[in-house]
């Protein structure tokens, strides 16, 4: 059984493959990363409408990956393919901005993440959203950083992820066929327990130097603890 280990970005916004049954995310590895501000093409409100499509492309995403999670689906411009780990090695769900996309807004691709995570992985709304920004630090930490993945991620994803496309650039405009976002996977013999560790000392030590970094801290801090009351 396979759990997901994401390490979770804390984010100020400026703003091959294997079975998916019972699988968690993997949070160890996300929480390690950084704060991160993000330039936009507008920093108008998003209405309803567009914030519901989002996180529905999402869900929708995690729906088909969960009926068929040996194939890649696409949705409303994005992309996901599953990855398994391999040698102790990070597999990777692959979420890709594709290029007839034409997303403006960070805050438009983390609802799509918070979608896939609270469906995918069984999170409730608020962690969810939490986790999904840390996903979004985390990646654009690791932009294009080949030498990182390859010390982390198996070799099947190192083959199927492009260089240039690694992770998700601070500037929307080269989101659209340049963005492979990477939400980490461990293969996990209990299968019961989200690990958060990784992403948490990525971000964190980021955090730890904003004087603006408390806030998400403290809602991964609450994700952790009621992880471990349940366990």
């Amino acid at each position: 059984m396979f759990r997901i280990w994401i390490v979770f970005l804390c984010f100020g916004f400026s703003l091959s493959l294997f079975s998916q049954e019972s699988s968690k995310l993997g949070e160890k590895e996300i929480r390690s990363s950084q704060r991160v501000r993000f330039i936009n093409r507008s920093s108008a409100r998003a209405g309803e409408e567009v914030r519901g499509t989002n996180e529905k492309v999402g869900s929708g995403l995690a729906e088909s990956l969960k009926k068929e999670p040996d194939k890649t689906h696409t949705q409303g411009g994005i992309s996901v393919t599953r990855i398994a780990p391999e040698e102790k090695k990070f597999g990777a769900d692959v979420i890709s901005v594709l290029e007839d996309s034409d997303f403006g807004h960070i805050n438009s691709i983390q609802r799509i993440l918070t979608g896939f995570v609270k469906l995918n992985f069984g999170y409730d709304d608020k962690n969810s959203d939490i986790l999904a920004t840390y996903i979004l630090y985390y990646n654009a930490i690791h932009r294009k950083d080949k030498s990182y993945i390859s010390k982390k991620y198996s070799n099947s994803v190192i083959k199927f992820v492009t260089p240039q496309s690694i992770g998700i650039s601070k500037r929307y405009s080269e989101w659209p066929g340049k963005t492979q976002i990477l939400i980490p996977l461990v293969e996990d013999v209990l299968g019961k327990d989200v690990h958060t560790d990784e992403l948490e000392d990525e971000v964190n030590k980021e955090l730890d130097k904003k004087k603006d970094g408390q806030s998400e801290k403290d809602k991964f801090g609450d994700l952790q603890n009621e992880k471990t009351k349940k366990n």
